[in-house]
């Protein structure tokens, strides 16, 4: 299963699609994961177990993530895990770190939902680059004194 949501820029995709038929989907559509290099070998959901290889880096854009969504069942009890597609710091703790990478250790993916972008645009990578060293201004030193009070700091 294979269902593309061009108003979110997002594709639901059954976790046994391979990923190389994925992406020939969606390059039908003129829509592309950006993976580096030739699509890997095996599933959408191998794929990711495995750590995602070839997919944009997180640190290329800190608040844009490659997986939206997704159903997972747990490996030794077979309970349902569905994360809805949503931006990750809005739906709490982040459960996407027992599937990706975790080589189906603990939950194995049905279906994922996953950032597209149009073929023909350029991904803008805006690296995050800290302030130089130098005096504080006096708005980061209100900012902070705002926190420390809601914190109940001294």
């Amino acid at each position: 299963m294979i269902s593309l949501d061009e108003e979110s820029l997002l594709v639901e995709v059954s976790a046994d699609v391979g990923v190389a038929e994925l992406e020939r989907s969606l390059s039908h559509a003129n829509y592309t994961l950006y993976l580096t290099g030739v699509p890997p070998e095996g599933t959408v959901g191998a794929w990711l177990a495995a750590g995602a290889r070839g997919a944009r880096s997180p640190w290329d854009d800190p608040a844009d993530h490659l997986v939206a969504g997704f159903q997972a069942k747990h490996k030794g009890t077979g309970e349902d895990l569905d994360v809805r597609a949503a931006p990750r710091k809005s739906v709490g703790p982040d459960l996407l770190a027992l599937v990706v990478g975790m080589r189906e250790r603990y939950f194995v993916l049905t279906s994922v939902s996953l950032r597209i972008f149009p073929r023909d645009a350029r991904p803008v990578v805006a690296p995050f680059v800290p302030p130089a060293d130098g005096p504080v201004s006096a708005e980061e030193s209100a900012l902070m004194a705002r926190i420390a009070t809601e914190l109940g700091l001294p």
